[in-house]
């Protein structure tokens, strides 16, 4: 029991302070992303790599800019590229749009860390884990696998619960 206590405390404080750090740092880039707005002598392009992945660990996916250019002799290219790799733009549309991911980052990671606090955020980790694991290896989570993974989780977990010292015993005669 004591090592579940400081595994579980252990767990509690990493997400605390990944979330919490990841918040400073999204409000510390946007702080720069708006100097880069005010002044043009600033460069904002050596913080794209930071600032795109912070927004994918907040899980806000990359947007598609549309545009159009004149391609000569009276026509014009239309087309759309990424906003994350066109962060430094200076176009309405992708401000706007820089706008909203840092809003939405900021949201997600002050969402974990109130989230962190939950009693029910950690008892559904609990009952999803092998979702959460098999998610976490690339495996997504309204597949079948999952979901079988998930019943015999289900099923063996109460029975390793109820016989939790015939199963040591046994697993300890085995290593002898």
């Amino acid at each position: 029991m004591k090592y579940l206590a400081i595994c579980f405390l252990a767990l509690f404080g990493y997400r605390l302070i990944t979330n919490i750090c990841a918040l400073v740092r999204v409000i510390h880039y946007e702080k720069k992303y708006m100097k880069y707005l005010s002044s043009q002598n600033t460069d904002f392009s050596e913080h794209t790599d930071s600032v795109v992945q912070l927004f994918k660990a907040a899980g806000v996916s990359d947007l598609l800019i549309p545009f159009t250019k004149p391609a000569g002799f009276g026509m014009v290219a239309h087309g759309s590229t990424s906003l994350f790799a066109n962060i430094g733009n200076l176009r309405n549309e992708t401000v706007a749009m820089m706008h909203n991911c840092f809003s939405k980052a900021k949201g997600t990671f002050r969402h974990r860390i109130v989230e962190t606090f939950s009693p029910l955020f950690w008892i559904n980790c609990v009952i999803f884990l092998p979702r959460r694991i098999l998610e976490y290896l690339g495996i997504k989570g309204d597949s079948i696998l999952v979901k079988l993974f998930q019943l015999v989780y289900w099923i063996v977990t109460p029975f390793l619960v109820a016989f939790r010292d015939e199963v040591y015993q046994h697993v300890i005669s085995f290593f002898r």
